[in-house]
């Protein structure tokens, strides 16, 4: 899996939109996702985890939605992701999309979600959906794409501190 392109909304620290283009760092072959504590490293990591698996890289916040929207997003912003990777000559695009309105934090239910998985063939310039409406759809696309489980992914891309 190569990472191309990470787009969050409204996601953890990212009040607005945030994007991460992985293209620019293509030139040594290989990167480091680095930096000081709070600097948001885990939070990339958690966004593409989530993208990828519809949960974050800790037991921590698991699947508990409301434990990644941006607490100073207005309710009127969704919560989103976009993770796009290339696995060989093929593109994969997954999205996360939901609305839980920081006004209702009494409310444990997610609204209007939206998940999908695309993918973009070497010989177009168009998106195809492989999976779209299950979340728990997205993750086998992803289990079967990539070929780990969220458990197998977490332990290869996060080292832990200390």
């Amino acid at each position: 899996m190569k990472p191309i392109y990470l787009k969050m909304t409204a996601f953890a620290s990212y009040c607005a939109t945030a994007e991460v283009d992985f293209t620019r760092l293509y030139e040594n072959g290989i990167f480091l996702i680095t930096g000081k504590t709070g600097g948001g490293k885990t939070t990339i990591l958690d966004a593409i985890c989530t993208a990828l698996y519809g949960e974050a890289t800790g037991r921590v916040r698991g699947d508990n939605w409301r434990q990644f929207r941006c607490i100073d997003a207005p309710d009127s912003r969704d919560t989103e992701i976009e993770y796009v990777f290339s696995v060989g000559e093929t593109k994969y695009k997954f999205y996360r999309r939901w609305h839980m309105p920081n006004s209702r934090k009494d409310s444990p239910e997610l609204k209007d979600a939206e998940d999908y998985c695309q993918l973009q063939r070497p010989d177009s310039d168009s998106w195809e959906t492989i999976v779209s409406g299950s979340a728990t759809g997205v993750r086998n696309a992803a289990e079967k794409i990539i070929g780990l489980t969220h458990d197998q992914f977490i332990k290869l891309i996060m080292l832990p501190q200390g």
